[in-house]
């Protein structure tokens, strides 16, 4: 582990301003989650634009952010992109309220993470980060990224950075000078304090945060203890953060926009977005050395007046036009009605209609009411057309950027709030100009996520009621489904029409001859030429094996030889040629079973593992290519183990592979998915497989090195909705098929 000693520079015109209030670090509390107890944080903020925090807001801000990280669940990744997107809610709300004083802040975050051996980095805005070790420099960020505050999309960029000693890293704020490579070289191995003295050479205003790196028990200190500068007129950060507790006067334990308020003065907006784009790229920060003026507290509080957007008050001006015209024509009814009485009734004076009392408060009553329901509806009808209209204006601007967005992530933002307006907007009415657009946006997202969309067929007729298919392995023409709750296996037959129940098969929980099989755990597909005429495998608690076969009363089993610990609860098996693997989690045992004297898994069980036993008490699922063994486990990471020869070497984790823009590269978990079952395939297409329970999606990795190729999903509006429920089992078919169970339910499609 290394110790952090931190330092900074914070001049403006060649003058020192003290600790940047943006600046803070900190390692993991007492009650930090699990996985984040050795962690430790850097945040660097900086901000530009016409209302910026104050230093002591700032302050806050970070400590509250630091408890958000360290209290996250998941992953290091899923901890920080949680961060950040509560800072951008709070910035965005911030934004949303001033937005009629023309007060807005934009927000530049960089964010590290020193979790065992690697950093983390998170960019969001035009901050960079520079990695100085005693042989390369390396630069990371982007100067014209789309800060925080300006959408509900984050546009992050992830980099991780190898732990090494005497690694200095830099963080710069978006008004640094832009260092050639040559001074960034020249600068590397320097002391931190020697660092510091050339950055302050090297021009007048600089900004930035040093960290260095060295050998230790990973503490958390300053070089320097200057106290915090209070000023709040700069709009940059100018003040020290301090790593302890704070009030939660201005922001709580809960998400930055439900907490306190900022001093600033609250202003409320209305629902209607604005006619122009809601985000501009351009530099929004004011002239150097522009102060906020200050506002005069008021001798008591004033009401705001609050100012309706043009499609607002267009709306209410058709229904205040409405509301006279249906005043004049009820007035026109009552005269024409009380002259028509006159006439006719000969008994009635020339005055006109007299009528009594009751009558009239009757007729005082309706009216009004009969004017506000048809208002109303004037105004609904009105109204609504002119919401929509604005929703979808909004949408097609954002499509607009995305389409003219030179930079990966910014279009992937911008087609994301081209989707979120497009949501807003259905609420309202439904349009062909807005499927279009959201054919369009949803497409350019998929090829940027590599998304491939499958259109899901019904598989025949649901099973019984109460079946949970929890595993699914299939032949050429055949699918086993497991039924998770009674350990009973069915079978799905190919037809012209799709998949058909075979109503016959029999495979599960029974009596097998002096063999009482209990409910079955797990099944696997046995080789097409075996002693047993089978076509599927089965195993129970007591180790016992079925084989079962289309067109055959009952079933065959054997029992398999135990361990010398004996069985501790067996919970996966596959079967990969001639040898069956079965996995006992409670004891961290895979057995293999070889052939023996002519008969399939007759051998006594041999250990996969020598010296080298990963931890598997938490492995969810199992899978075999080759020599080599792929362990799934509970919160989505992979072991991988390979046995050639005498000897057993695992990688534990073993990284994914992902080369989307903007991605950590090489990921232990996907934080945004949930790994439950997986399946290898073999040529001309060998291949990992893993379903995505959340999002029904599958996974397409490599065998080797786990690289991500493409994901399977659902189309976004299927001619067959799939249940609205997370998916329970998945397999792909030798013949490219892709099969979904949801409970007893099985739906299939062709992969492309």
């Amino acid at each position: 582990m290394a110790d952090l000693t931190l330092d900074w520079v914070n001049q403006e015109a060649g003058q020192e301003q003290g600790r940047p209030a943006g600046w803070y670090a900190a390692g993991a509390p007492r009650r930090a989650a699990r996985l984040r107890a050795q962690d430790r944080l850097m945040l660097f903020f900086a901000q530009s634009g016409t209302a910026p925090l104050s230093p002591h807001v700032q302050q806050e801000m970070l400590s509250r952010l630091a408890e958000t990280y360290f209290t996250a669940a998941g992953s290091v990744t899923s901890g920080m992109r949680v961060t950040a997107e509560r800072l951008n809610e709070f910035l965005l709300n911030r934004n949303l309220r001033a937005a009629r004083q023309g007060g807005q802040v934009i927000g530049n975050l960089a964010m590290a993470v020193m979790h065992g051996e690697t950093i983390y980095l998170l960019l969001v805005g035009a901050v960079q980060v520079f990695a100085l070790s005693a042989r390369r420099s390396e630069r990371f960020g982007d100067a014209a990224a789309r800060g925080l505050g300006q959408a509900r999309v984050v546009a992050g960029r992830y980099f991780t950075i190898a732990v090494e000693a005497d690694l200095t890293l830099l963080f710069a704020a978006p008004t640094a000078p832009d260092w050639p490579e040559d001074t960034l070289q020249s600068w590397c191995g320097l002391a931190i304090d020697e660092l510091r003295a050339r950055l302050a050479q090297s021009a007048l205003d600089v900004q930035a945060g040093l960290v260095r790196l060295q050998p230790g028990r990973g503490e958390v200190r300053w070089l320097r203890m200057e106290p915090a500068r209070q000023s709040a007129a700069s709009n940059a950060p100018a003040s020290v953060a301090s790593g302890g507790q704070v009030s939660g006067h201005y922001l709580s334990g809960k998400p930055l926009v439900a907490g306190g308020t900022l001093p600033e003065k609250a202003v409320e907006v209305p629902e209607t977005p604005p006619s122009e784009p809601p985000i501009q790229r351009r530099d929004s920060r004011p002239p150097e050395g522009a102060s906020l003026p200050q506002r005069p507290k008021p001798a008591r509080p004033v009401r705001e007046r609050h100012v309706l957007s043009p499609a607002w008050a267009a709306a209410a001006g058709r229904l205040a036009g409405a509301i006279a015209w249906l005043r004049a024509r009820f007035a026109w009814l009552r005269e024409q009605a009380s002259r028509l009485a006159a006439r006719v009734l000969p008994d009635q004076p020339a005055a006109g209609l007299n009528l009594s009392p009751s009558t009239m408060l009757f007729i005082a009553l309706a009216v009004p009411l009969m004017v506000t329901a048809v208002a109303a509806t004037v105004y609904f009808q009105r109204g609504r057309g002119e919401q929509y209209r604005a929703y979808l204006r909004t949408a097609a601007q954002f499509a607009e950027q995305a389409a003219a967005a030179g930079d990966e992530a910014l279009r992937r933002e911008d087609w994301n709030q081209t989707l979120a307006w497009l949501d807003k907007a259905a609420g309202y009415g439904h349009s062909e100009e807005a499927d279009q657009l959201r054919q369009q946006a949803q497409h350019a997202l998929d090829e940027m996520e590599g998304i491939v969309r499958l259109n899901y067929l019904p598989a025949g007729s649901p099973l019984p009621e109460g079946v949970v298919v929890t595993r699914m392995v299939a032949t050429i023409s055949d699918v086993y489904l497991l039924d998770g709750q009674i350990g009973q296996v069915y079978r799905l037959f190919r037809t012209s029409q799709g998949y058909e129940l075979d109503s016959r098969f029999t495979c599960g929980p029974g009596k097998a001859g002096a063999v009482i099989i209990g409910p079955l755990l797990d099944i696997a597909p046995l080789p097409p030429v075996n002693e047993f005429k089978a076509t599927v495998a089965g195993i129970d608690a007591g180790g016992n094996l079925v084989f079962c076969a289309p067109g055959v009363s009952g079933f065959s089993s054997m029992t398999l030889i135990p361990p010398d610990i004996n069985w501790g609860a067996i919970s996966r098996m596959t079967i990969f040629q001639d040898t069956l693997y079965v996995l006992d989690a409670k004891v961290n045992a895979v057995y293999r079973y070889f052939r023996s004297d002519g008969m399939l898994f007759a051998s006594p069980p041999r250990l996969y593992f020598d010296n080298q036993i990963p931890h598997m008490t938490d492995v969810i699922d199992m899978a075999v290519d080759q020599e080599y063994l792929y362990l799934l486990h509970q919160d989505g990471s992979m072991t991988t183990c390979s046995a050639s020869g005498f000897t057993t070497e695992c990688t534990d984790p073993a990284p994914y592979g992902d080369s989307r823009h903007g991605r950590v590269p090489d990921p232990l978990t996907f934080e945004d998915a949930r790994f439950i079952r997986m399946q290898t395939t073999q040529p001309p297409d060998p291949s990992l497989y893993i379903l995505d329970d959340r999002a029904s999606s599958i996974y397409h990795f490599s065998l080797r090195k786990l690289n991500l190729q493409r994901q399977y999903r659902p189309q976004v509006e299927p001619e067959y909705p799939l249940p609205a429920k997370a998916a329970t089992a998945f397999v792909i078919t030798p013949n490219r098929r892709a099969l979904l169970a949801f409970g007893n339910r099985i739906f299939y499609a062709p992969l492309p």
